[in-house]
């Protein structure tokens, strides 16, 4: 790999993204920002953990009914979010 290349990857960091909860095909530039990350081997783990708890709390009947920032549940957050790269060309659009 080009040392470049190399150096320009690793200035990438991650964000762990959810949608607003009314509008799930909205562009990234509307999401918020639940976490950011280093890798996307990290951001993939906070997603996956996120959907483990969101998914047991579900079971355990608790309604998951909070309402987060998107507008949305815990549950919906956590089965909704997405790791973007921070230098992902769709966080600009309008």
């Amino acid at each position: 790999m080009d040392p470049r290349h190399a150096a320009a990857l690793a200035l990438v960091g991650w964000y762990l993204m959810v949608p607003p909860f009314a509008a799930v095909h909205a562009p990234l530039s509307k999401w918020d920002t639940v976490r950011v990350l280093d890798s996307a081997k990290q951001c993939q783990s906070d997603r996956d953990s996120l959907v483990a708890t969101a998914e047991k709390e579900l079971h355990s009947n608790r309604g998951l009914a909070v309402e987060t920032k998107s507008g949305g549940t815990e549950y919906f957050d956590a089965t909704a979010a997405q790791c973007i790269a921070t230098d992902d060309p769709r966080l600009k659009e309008k």
